[in-house]
């Protein structure tokens, strides 16, 4: 019987796993397709564009975490607990070298998005909520990347080499928009963070580091 039982905790994970993962990703694996329907914009469409990724980004954490609570599982297991002091803070530093390390590589474009012309906000209500949204979809992608993905990977398949690769495939993958090179860039970032997640699961050093990165593109976008 707890065989049995083991089993179909098994397939329900695999099952949470995927239906999270296709929700999530099949929108950015088509999105970059919708730009060669749709002409550019007025500078002043982009304050629509912050509210509805800001309206999705809480919509779909407030559906992971449900996912998570509902599961059983206490929430520190996907990273969701109190910020642990100097251990959480010098790990946030280290990241924010590394990544800062990647994106100062040669050959990056000055935004940060390598063949993407974002629309530019030309008052401050766009900047208000483009801030919110930044950081609000930094916490979103680690809650699902790092605190969903690697933790249900590592318990799935007990290689936490194969929960890393695969989240940083998936982190990639919502970062099409970007072309390849932004992909590519992404993927490096999603191994950065993945390990360091893995290493201590934690998810305030890795929304720290990766909102204090997408805060730097943004401003760069002004």
């Amino acid at each position: 019987m707890a065989c049995v039982k083991e089993v179909s905790r098994t397939k329900a994970l695999w099952l949470e796993v995927g239906a999270i993962a296709a929700f999530l990703g099949l929108g950015n694996l088509l999105a970059p397709f919708a730009y060669y329907g749709y002409p550019t914009g007025p500078s002043g469409t982009r304050y629509d564009v912050n509210l509805h990724l800001l309206g999705t980004h809480l919509g779909s954490i407030a559906l992971v975490l449900f996912v998570l609570w509902n599961s059983g599982d206490a929430l520190e297991k996907f990273g969701l607990r109190r910020f642990g002091g100097f251990n959480d803070l010098a790990l946030t530093g280290l990241l924010g070298i590394l990544l800062s390390a990647v994106y100062l590589l040669p050959n990056r474009g000055s935004s940060g998005y390598p063949n993407f012309d974002p629309l530019r906000p030309t008052n401050p209500i766009p900047l208000v909520t483009g801030v919110i949204e930044v950081v609000i979809a930094a916490f979103f992608e680690e809650l699902t990347c790092r605190g969903l993905l690697v933790a249900r990977l590592e318990e799935l398949t007990a290689k936490p080499w194969l929960a890393v690769l695969v989240s940083s495939c998936f982190f990639a993958s919502l970062h099409t928009y970007q072309g390849w090179t932004g992909v590519f860039y992404a993927f490096v970032t999603g191994l950065i963070l993945s390990i360091a997640f893995s290493s201590r699961p934690s998810l305030w050093p890795v929304t720290i580091a990766h909102a204090a990165l997408n805060l730097t593109f943004f401003v760069q976008l002004k």
